[in-house]
């Protein structure tokens, strides 16, 4: 990787398009201020994938690097850095230029809305640390920024993927919703789950269970709305079965309406626990997600807190202000799109 004083990795297709446009973007503002910049785009295969550009910049021990993307790319790189064996305190600061639709990352710590302002906290930011979480699964670990999730959401996810591709003119951010409000139509599913780690063993029929490292994923679900990216801990959200019937589909409406303000918690439904280290199994494989990615259908499932092993580029003034950071991440100027 070229040594610049800033190096951004973009990915081209994110945000339908948005990516592109802000790697224009770059290139001129750094013109403009006289920075000597390097712009890379991401491929689907090849040296240029963002899990590959991950590993190379751990590997070259890049300073800092600009990412430009959604959830979904900044999943990849993070996965390629742990994957070059290089100590994550030798990583480099990530600076985030949000252009996915969700973008929680992003949104869960406090990065500005505003293009410029995003590229002044690359430039003048601070560094602070977040978790990570590893999910092991056949002896093979993955990594995540957001949430692994079992049950009805990871069926969610890779239902409205699907729907993305059909009904291309339908915007992107309601498409998970959209799709989780029909298959409560349907019928809410539920497996019988058994969850270790939380002090004692939660063995239940269950229609999700939801690993959190910060407060929102899915674009617009608060489902863990007081975690905290950095305190060392998980967020673990359960919903209990709920029937099928036009009651039962009613209930799960609403929860899901309220999840999208983080009102479901303390429903009778809903359990909130916290902990840095938790099995999942089950009889039956259960669906799986890591951070929008779908995963094959197991039995059982590790997952493990990485404390602080991330740097992350905000705002001077959010680093400084001594409060968990999802109360700084939830102030109105800290807000992303």
């Amino acid at each position: 990787m070229e040594r610049k004083e800033c190096v951004f990795i973009v990915n081209p297709k994110s945000g339908e398009g948005k990516g592109s446009e802000y790697g224009k973007r770059i290139k001129d503002w750094c013109d403009e201020y006289g920075i000597n910049s390097l712009v890379i785009p991401t491929s689907k295969e090849g040296e240029n994938t963002a899990f590959e550009l991950g590993k190379k910049a751990a590997k070259e021990r890049a300073r800092t690097i600009g990412i430009v993307g959604g959830d979904g790319t900044i999943y990849l790189f993070i996965n390629g850095m742990m994957a070059s064996n290089v100590p994550p305190e030798q990583f480099p600061a990530i600076g985030l230029i949000p252009a996915g639709i969700g973008n929680n990352f992003a949104k869960n710590n406090g990065i500005p809305q505003e293009f410029e302002e995003q590229m002044k906290v690359i430039r003048h930011g601070r560094t602070i640390l977040v978790d990570a979480g590893a999910l092991t699964v056949e002896g093979i670990k993955k990594y995540f920024l957001n949430v692994v999730s079992f049950g009805f959401d990871a069926e969610i996810t890779r239902k409205a993927k699907i729907e993305k591709e059909k009904y291309f003119f339908i915007p992107k951010v309601l498409t998970y919703g959209l799709t989780a409000f029909r298959e409560i139509l349907r019928g809410l599913p539920f497996y019988q789950l058994r969850v270790q780690g939380l002090g004692f063993d939660f063995d239940a029929e269950m229609s999700l269970a939801a690993v959190l490292i910060g407060p929102t994923y899915g674009a617009i679900f608060h489902i863990a709305p007081g975690a905290d990216s950095a305190d060392g801990l998980f967020d673990v959200c359960l919903i209990d079965k709920i029937d099928s019937n036009l009651r039962g589909k009613k209930r799960a409406a609403e929860i899901l309406l309220r999840a999208t303000k983080g009102k479901h918690i303390g429903q009778p439904e809903v359990c909130l626990y916290r902990t840095p280290f938790l099995k999942v199994s089950s009889l039956q494989p259960i669906p799986c997600e890591i951070d929008g990615e779908i995963l094959p259908a197991e039995r059982q499932y590790e997952i493990s807190i990485l404390p602080k092993t991330l740097k992350v580029l905000t705002p001077a003034a959010l680093a400084a202000v001594q409060e968990p950071l999802v109360v700084k991440a939830n102030a109105p100027e800290y807000q992303s799109v």
